[in-house]
């Protein structure tokens, strides 16, 4: 509510000093009703800014008639037209790329020298280091489109210079990724691995090979830091992009059932929606994760510091968490979040698949859904990268003492 009395504020504003910041609008009328409404300025000699644009929705196409109609009036010296941002809102980014722009650009944020000052040095940052936090944090907007507050999630939790990766051109970041540190279950033991986040390139400077010297220095870091292999997720049609980089897709690895005593009967569950809630519950949350994970042959593990970050980012897309407990003891762990008339189920950590149907008839009636709400269990396909080919090796000799072979060993 605070928001759009805002937004209704700034736009009288802008309206009775209409002259002295020299707007141009127009308004679509139906009948005599007005339809929608739009204005802007011009911010250079050929390109025009739509500052606004408003319509009531009891009237189809009316935001497409304004677009168009008004943008057709304005004079010919505006060879371009700035539709400003999408304010990582997913349906307002789709519109306005269905406009098919002519390109897209960086989005950059102002601070007072105080403010930078302050935050160089609580972030213990240089302020090179800031720069290019920022400059790479512009870049992941752009690419991606996320919201704001799962930016400041990112780039104050999983973020550091240390893990950046990137490329500058003529003074700004171009070229941008993150190796997240992890560990993950392999030849019986535990290992050191990177994850690898926020692979973005600025779009003019895509097709040029800069994601092949940016994969190889991170790659080399990687070696560096001991990682014995790489991982991504890639979005869907990027397998063959990172498979030219030696990311194989990984197998799906078959859970057995649990061998953990329980009283069905005495099976209660817990709902989380907020930080607030969950936090107090970390600890027990992460000891069963690790746990249950470190029964797989090769799973990746994570610390209550990560798990944090998980939950954050599903109570930021209005995601619930839901724990299973028989006798105050961890048996299941689920998180869930509606998606229009489904819900997805991100993931599901349970002892028996008697627990999971208990978690997934709690989610349901968590969110207000009937009993045959369909309930979709996302599937991450995961690519893997050796680093470190010698470790990885010796890893897989220990394991396979009796097997004969030859291996080969490219890069």
């Amino acid at each position: 509510k605070r928001a759009v009395a805002a937004e209704s504020e700034a736009i009288q504003r802008a309206l009775a000093h209409r002259e002295e910041l020299d707007l141009r609008g127009g308004v679509l009328l139906v009948g005599e009703q007005i339809a929608a409404f739009t204005y802007g300025a011009p911010i250079c000699r050929d390109t025009f800014d739509v500052c606004v644009e408003k319509a009531d929705v009891e009237f189809e196409g009316a935001y497409t008639v304004i677009n168009k109609e008004f943008v057709s009036r304005l004079p010919e010296q505006y060879k371009y037209v700035n539709r400003e941002e999408d304010l990582g809102v997913e349906g307002l980014r789709k519109a306005k790329l269905s406009y098919q722009p002519e390109m897209l650009l960086m989005k950059y944020s102002v601070w007072s020298s105080c403010t930078v000052k302050a935050e160089i040095e609580e972030c213990g940052l240089t302020p090179e280091q800031h720069l290019i936090k920022w400059q790479t944090r512009a870049l992941w907007s752009l690419c991606f489109g996320d919201t704001e507050e799962f930016m400041k999630l990112y780039f104050t939790r999983k973020y550091t210079p240390e893990r950046n990766s990137c490329l500058v051109r003529d003074g700004r970041v171009v070229a941008a990724l993150q190796r997240l540190p992890y560990r993950m279950m392999f030849g019986g033991g535990v290992v050191p691995v990177a994850y690898v986040s926020g692979v973005c390139t600025q779009p003019e400077y895509r097709g040029k090979g800069l994601m092949t010297e940016l994969m190889g220095q991170a790659h080399r870091k990687m070696y560096a830091d001991g990682c014995l292999f790489s991982l991504l997720i890639p979005a869907d049609g990027l397998f063959a992009f990172y498979h030219r980089f030696g990311y194989y897709t990984c197998p799906e690895v078959a859970l057995s059932e649990w061998k953990v005593s329980y009283d069905t009967d005495k099976v209660v569950c817990e709902v989380y929606t907020t930080m607030h809630e969950v936090e107090p519950v970390l600890g027990d949350l992460q000891s069963y994760l690790d746990a249950f994970l470190r029964r797989v042959p090769y799973a990746v593990l994570h610390d209550e510091a990560d798990l944090y970050t998980v939950c954050a980012d599903l109570f930021l897309g209005n995601g619930c968490v839901v724990v299973a407990r028989d006798n105050e003891r961890c048996v299941g762990l689920i998180w869930a979040v509606p998606r229009e008339d489904k819900l997805w189920v991100l993931e599901c950590f349970s002892v028996s698949a008697v627990v999971e149907n208990i978690l997934y008839k709690q989610v349901r009636e968590a969110f207000g859904f009937a009993g045959n709400v369909a309930m979709i269990r996302q599937k991450n396909r995961v690519q893997l990268r050796v680093i470190h080919a010698y470790e990885v090796l010796q890893l897989y000799a220990r394991q396979h003492a009796d097997t004969a072979g030859r291996v080969r060993v490219v890069g």
